[in-house]
């Protein structure tokens, strides 16, 4: 594993020069038109997060359809807000999670969400900002009393080319919590799958698992090979 550093600024350049190469030809490098609905069918059940880890949870308030304006909630910046959001070529979201609570072996939250763009470089660049902001909110204060204390990085490539797992150390009045990550994206979606432990359990395993389970479902229900 290795920290976010001069790795994560080439990936947000990528995804820029990505940007530019197929802002012409954008309409031929979209996939077949998806439908917002259709993303409550690519999340994750409860039984395929983390090896069963959330099944003594109750689902979430958050779970359900991400409007845009709760759309900022899903991203570490504090700075963002639903207007930057749609500008930033967002169409929709769900969201399937379970918790606040403490399961037997610590899991205390977890689930996955899909959001969708009206482009490929849309959500590439989205995506790639995604994995920059935890380099740039390390040590910070963000949203909800929460303190970034630490992050680790790593690739993914089974998940694709700019697919990412990352590990969180979040401090907060509650305690400390560990938050491992899996961000993939999938032509003009962006997928993540996460579970927060309150425990300093080695999750890296489970989660690009889930990570695979998430990205094949994705793929079924959008009919892409």
């Amino acid at each position: 594993m290795t920290r976010p550093t001069l790795r994560l600024t080439v990936l947000v350049a990528a995804a820029l020069v990505l940007t530019a190469t197929l802002g012409a030809t954008a309409v031929a490098a979209r996939p077949a038109a998806i439908a917002p609905e259709q993303l409550v069918k690519m999340v994750l059940p409860r039984t395929l997060i983390g090896g069963a880890r959330l099944d003594s949870l109750q689902v979430s308030t958050s779970s359900g359809e991400i409007n845009i304006e709760d759309s900022p909630r899903y991203t570490l910046d504090p700075r963002d807000d639903a207007g930057a959001i749609a500008d930033a070529g967002w169409v929709g979201g769900y969201d399937a999670s379970w918790g606040p609570g403490f399961a037997p072996d610590g899991a205390f939250f977890g689930g996955t969400t899909v959001q969708l763009f009206d482009s490929e470089p849309s959500a590439a660049l989205f995506h790639a900002r995604q994995i920059e902001s935890f380099r740039l909110f390390r040590g910070k204060l963000i949203e909800g009393g929460w303190t970034l204390r630490s992050t680790e990085s790593w690739r993914v490539p089974a998940l694709g080319a700019d697919a990412w797992a990352v590990r969180n150390v979040f401090r907060s009045k509650a305690g400390t919590f560990y938050d491992t990550e899996v961000h993939l994206r999938v032509k003009n979606l962006v997928a993540e799958a996460s579970i927060i432990s309150s425990r300093d359990s080695d999750l890296r395993r489970a989660i690009e698992t889930d990570g695979k389970a998430l990205q094949l479902r994705i793929k079924r229900v959008a009919g892409i090979r």
